[in-house]
């Protein structure tokens, strides 16, 4: 059983929202965990319990909206995130944090227990890079979730030979729709 899964969540089509795949991925090449695992889960939504079954903890890293300056890392407890009842959903790609934890412990499904390492958006808007504030968050978002995972019990070392994180859609993509509008040009 893994006791633990980190995971990242956010839109990474939406700037500064694929903060939480982002350091997932930066886990991944960096670190080996052996009774935890990390994923990069995207944007779930009512489903999110169903990726984490079998864990006791969810450790989730993902972007907040709470006025700080952007990239400021601020950690909220499973009684921060269901204080408020449940949330109003704003379209079908917002994770509802508090709503998945009621799901998770009326069902019985996922974890009971959750940790949220919040990175203050700068903007979340479609097809913009992640802000540069944010990014440079990364490394302190890093080691937040390392220092909650160890107070949770998670052995982990740095790995080896660590790799270079899988992290495509950090390089702009420049797209002429002119060009491909031509049929001399093959899109």
């Amino acid at each position: 059983m893994t006791r633990v899964t980190i995971a990242g969540i956010g839109n990474i089509l939406m700037g500064d929202d694929g903060i939480g795949p982002y350091v997932a991925r930066v886990l991944e090449a960096q670190y080996d965990f052996e009774n935890a695992q990390v994923a990069d889960l995207g944007t779930p939504v009512l489903d999110f319990p169903d990726h984490l079954d079998g864990s006791e903890t969810v450790l989730i890293v993902d972007a907040v909206e709470n006025r700080k300056d952007p990239g400021t890392i601020t950690v909220y407890t499973k009684a921060d995130m269901v204080r408020n009842g449940v949330p109003v959903r704003t379209d079908p790609h917002s994770p509802a944090l508090s709503e998945m934890m009621l799901r998770a412990e009326f069902t019985g499904i996922g974890p009971t227990d959750a940790i949220l390492v919040g990175i203050t958006a700068k903007a979340c808007e479609y097809y913009t890079p992640i802000s540069d504030s944010v990014k440079a968050a990364v490394p302190a978002a890093v080691e937040e979730i390392l220092r909650q995972a160890t107070r949770l019990g998670v052995r982990y070392s740095k790995k080896e030979n660590p790799t270079e994180p899988a992290i495509w859609w950090d390089t702009p993509v420049v797209w002429d729709r002119h060009s491909c509008l031509s049929e001399a040009v093959d899109c």
